[in-house]
């Protein structure tokens, strides 16, 4: 039905069936023109971030089977009468959305990232959507549907740029420095409330589950329950407005000193040498004194080096590579290790598991997930290992929530993993009450 009514009014796009990106402006416009009170309205652009890896890899018939099956991905998420979707330039599509607001907004963007970026098998390949979602929810000042479209592209770059996949605006983005400095004044009220807090995954051996450490995972408890009408406590609804906030900086290294103190702390209790993992967003890995700043955690904490492991995305690593990786490699010559994330889905991961000389990469879950059902996922989850260990690199699963799974990922040798199936993230209040009397409780 939506589809449908879609085709009558533009000719549609050969390849994905949707609208023109020229009638999309035109329903902007309309929706602009509407009283902001009775009409509340958002903008989303969702890019595709490896088409043209895709189509060299598998050629472009594969590539235009991808773009079909995300519009139709996306379809599916925004539903007949809420919005309307077209095709943008090149790998984008444009949402405009109807009757949404502040609280629904960042949810329904995760959804739509989760969501076109699990596999698309076709024939004997499987392609995995590398994607970047921008949305902005319309304000005042947005008196012209081009205004909004700029917004919205300016949430996309700031998605591309953070290696965070997601960016959306929730207040004024035509006058950027009011908006960024309410943003820095409601953060530096929750920093110095003590309202971000770290919960801790347990990261295990698959066979004898033996804990070998923890992910750090930044929370934000809102003791109000939300921003600006904004539930703030799943890291896709407020990390965005971290990464674009002057506290983005003291933030990260807030949670490198704490996660590798917690982590020594217990370490010390167990009597045992547990490792940590830290997630590293863009803005920090560029910042000048990353570097320092990271020894200096390790070094405050007594935690040895090598049993801190910095988790970062390949699209991270993509700028200011002269800079960010020669920082890496500083590090690793001190002892740190470094981890690529999500590996296989990056847009350039075979250079940078070569370039950066990693020591161990993350297995993601939407390979993991298919394990014992899919024999695509389960062929292409045993070469990751396969390669790690030839490399002499460390292979850990994700979101490994059954037992086949974890019988699987035994049988092929993979060194760690994580997921329900070992542990939930717990907060560090949590785990200093369980861990000195009952570690295998974590």
């Amino acid at each position: 039905m939506f589809r449908k009514s879609m085709l009558r009014e533009h000719h549609p796009d050969p390849i994905t069936g949707l609208s023109p990106r020229g009638a999309f402006l035109g329903w902007v416009n309309n929706a602009v023109a509407m009283p902001l009170t009775t009409t509340p309205c958002s903008v989303i652009l969702v890019r595709l971030e490896n088409l043209a890896d895709i189509n060299d890899q598998f050629g472009p018939d594969h590539g235009n089977y991808v773009l079909a099956n995300v519009a139709e991905r996306l379809v599916g998420v925004i539903g007949a009468d809420d919005g309307h979707i077209a095709r943008g330039l090149g790998p984008e599509f444009q949402i405009l959305l109807n009757d949404v607001n502040s609280l629904h907004l960042p949810t329904l963007c995760q959804n739509l990232l989760d969501i076109v970026r699990e596999p698309i098998e076709t024939g004997d390949t499987i392609a995995i959507p590398r994607v970047t979602v921008g949305g902005v929810l319309r304000q005042p000042p947005h008196m012209e549907g081009a205004d909004l479209l700029a917004s919205a592209r300016s949430a996309l770059r700031d998605a591309q740029r953070s290696g965070l996949d997601l960016a959306v605006y929730i207040t004024d983005t035509t006058d950027a420095e009011a908006s960024v400095s309410k943003v820095d004044d409601r953060l530096e009220k929750a920093f110095a409330r003590n309202e971000f807090c770290l919960y801790y995954q347990p990261i295990v051996t698959p066979g004898e589950k033996s804990l070998i450490g923890f992910e750090a995972l930044l929370r934000w408890i809102d003791p109000a329950g939300s921003v600006d009408g904004m539930q703030m406590s799943l890291p896709g609804e407020f990390l965005h407005l971290v990464e674009r906030s002057e506290l983005a900086v003291p933030i990260y290294r807030w949670v490198m000193e704490e996660a590798c103190r917690s982590v020594q702390r217990w370490s010390a209790r167990m009597d045992r040498s547990l490792m940590v993992s830290v997630n590293i967003a863009g803005s920090h890995l560029e910042e000048p004194k990353f570097a320092d700043s990271v020894l200096a955690s390790v070094s405050a904490s007594g935690l040895a080096p090598e049993r801190l492991l910095l988790d970062i995305t390949d699209q991270a690593l993509q700028h200011n590579q002269e800079k960010t990786w020669s920082r890496l490699r500083r590090l690793k010559q001190e002892g740190v290790r470094i981890g690529l994330n999500d590996f296989g889905v990056g847009v350039s991961t075979m250079t940078t598991l070569r370039d950066v000389n990693v020591d161990a990469i993350t297995i993601p879950r939407a390979f993991v997930a298919g394990l014992g059902i899919s024999s695509e996922d389960t062929i292409i989850v045993q070469h990751m290992v396969s390669l790690a260990h030839e490399l002499g690199v460390v292979a850990m699963a994700t979101g490994v929530e059954h037992l086949e799974q974890r019988t699987i990922l035994t049988e092929m040798g993979c060194d760690l993993a994580q997921g329900f199936l070992f542990g939930r993230p717990e907060r560090q209040s949590q785990l200093d009450i369980l861990l000195p009397g009952n570690p295998a409780a974590a």
